[in-house]
């Protein structure tokens, strides 16, 4: 994978955190919980980010850098909104509001995203 590639991709998941993070602004998650529509969008958001993350493990292993959990964020792939993420909520809600801030700046300080 070239590297201006890896790098698009690295942005894509950048571009969908900042966006599920627009989505859920100023709420408090009461309000996320009983707003489908937001949920429906959190998840659609995350299953991007999964999928980017996929793609990027699979043809990066050569140059993987191992502070970025990309296998594991590549799971979001199969990200849905149903019954069964509603038993989760709010592990959905801490992986918003907590963890995917903190991937973020990881992936902006990353090698592979500083690699031009």
């Amino acid at each position: 994978m070239e590297k201006e590639e890896i790098r698009q991709h690295l942005n894509q998941i950048l571009s969908n955190i900042a966006s599920v993070q627009a989505s859920v602004k100023n709420q408090s998650f009461e309000d996320f919980r009983s707003n489908e529509q937001v949920k429906e969008s959190a998840c659609s958001y995350l299953q991007e980010i999964g999928q980017a993350a996929h793609e990027l493990n699979n043809q990066t292993n050569e140059i993987m850098d191992e502070s970025l959990a990309l296998g594991q964020l590549s799971n979001l792939r199969n990200a849905r909104y149903n019954q069964e993420a509603e038993m989760a909520i709010q592990n959905i809600w801490t992986l918003i509001t907590t963890d995917l801030p903190e991937l973020g700046e990881e992936i902006e300080q990353s090698e592979l995203y500083s690699m031009h």
